[in-house]
Protein backbone atom coordinates (compact mmCIF):
# COMPACT_ATOMS: atom_id res chain seq x y z
CA UNK A 1 0.00 0.00 0.00
CA UNK A 2 2.90 2.37 0.63
CA UNK A 3 4.62 1.70 -2.72
CA UNK A 4 2.56 4.22 -4.75
CA UNK A 5 3.03 6.80 -2.00
CA UNK A 6 6.79 6.17 -1.83
CA UNK A 7 7.05 6.39 -5.62
CA UNK A 8 5.15 9.70 -5.63
CA UNK A 9 7.37 11.18 -2.94
CA UNK A 10 10.49 9.94 -4.71
CA UNK A 11 9.33 11.47 -7.99
CA UNK A 12 8.58 14.80 -6.31
CA UNK A 13 12.01 14.85 -4.70
CA UNK A 14 13.74 13.96 -7.97
CA UNK A 15 11.88 16.64 -9.92
CA UNK A 16 12.50 19.18 -7.18
CA UNK A 17 16.23 18.58 -7.40
CA UNK A 18 16.23 19.76 -11.01
CA UNK A 19 14.37 22.98 -10.26
CA UNK A 20 16.93 24.28 -7.77
CA UNK A 21 19.46 26.69 -9.29
CA UNK A 22 22.85 25.03 -9.63
CA UNK A 23 25.00 28.01 -8.75
CA UNK A 24 25.11 31.73 -8.07
CA UNK A 25 25.01 32.54 -11.80
CA UNK A 26 21.74 30.61 -12.19
CA UNK A 27 20.30 32.37 -9.15
CA UNK A 28 21.30 35.76 -10.57
CA UNK A 29 19.72 34.91 -13.92
CA UNK A 30 16.52 33.71 -12.24
CA UNK A 31 16.31 36.96 -10.28
CA UNK A 32 16.81 39.03 -13.45
CA UNK A 33 14.20 36.99 -15.31
CA UNK A 34 11.66 37.55 -12.53
CA UNK A 35 12.42 41.27 -12.56
CA UNK A 36 11.95 41.52 -16.33
CA UNK A 37 8.76 39.42 -16.31
CA UNK A 38 7.31 41.67 -13.60
CA UNK A 39 8.27 44.75 -15.61
CA UNK A 40 6.69 43.38 -18.80
CA UNK A 41 3.51 42.31 -17.01
CA UNK A 42 3.23 45.74 -15.39
CA UNK A 43 3.25 47.31 -18.87
CA UNK A 44 0.83 44.74 -20.39
CA UNK A 45 -1.01 42.84 -17.64
CA UNK A 46 -1.81 39.23 -18.61
CA UNK A 47 -5.40 38.60 -19.62
CA UNK A 48 -5.21 34.83 -19.36
CA UNK A 49 -5.90 34.21 -23.03
CA UNK A 50 -3.38 32.54 -25.29
CA UNK A 51 -4.10 34.69 -28.36
CA UNK A 52 -3.88 37.97 -26.49
CA UNK A 53 -2.27 40.61 -28.76
CA UNK A 54 -0.48 41.97 -25.70
CA UNK A 55 1.61 38.79 -25.52
CA UNK A 56 3.92 39.98 -28.29
CA UNK A 57 4.34 43.32 -26.55
CA UNK A 58 5.06 41.57 -23.26
CA UNK A 59 7.68 39.39 -24.94
CA UNK A 60 9.34 42.42 -26.58
CA UNK A 61 9.53 44.28 -23.25
CA UNK A 62 10.90 41.19 -21.48
CA UNK A 63 13.51 40.59 -24.19
CA UNK A 64 14.62 44.23 -24.17
CA UNK A 65 14.87 44.21 -20.38
CA UNK A 66 17.03 41.07 -20.39
CA UNK A 67 19.28 42.47 -23.11
CA UNK A 68 19.66 45.75 -21.23
CA UNK A 69 20.82 43.75 -18.22
CA UNK A 70 23.39 41.89 -20.34
CA UNK A 71 21.52 38.58 -20.45
CA UNK A 72 20.01 36.60 -23.29
CA UNK A 73 16.21 36.59 -23.26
Amino acid sequence: MLKPFAFGVGAMLALGAFSVPANAQDTKRQTLMEKCVAHAQAEYPPTGTLNDPGNSHTWAIYAACMQNLGERP
